[in-house]
């Protein structure tokens, strides 16, 4: 019970970061729209989770929708 489960978005964990560098401000939720569009099938926690463990702050990214 319990620990950390592996990432769902880890095959797009690149695509992810570079977006985010490319455009900081983005939203998540239309990131996670693009996501869709190249496949993956994950919800908006995952992408959270993803953002949060590259170490990124709210301050860098649109979090505030």
């Amino acid at each position: 019970m319990g620990g950390k489960r592996p990432l769902s978005l880890l095959a797009h964990r690149d695509w992810v970061l570079a977006r985010i560098e490319r455009q900081p401000n983005i939203p998540l939720r239309e990131m996670l729209a693009d996501l869709h569009q190249r496949g993956a099938k994950a919800g908006y926690q995952a992408l959270w989770n993803l953002v949060r463990r590259a170490n990124l702050s709210e301050k860098s990214l649109h979090a505030s929708e």
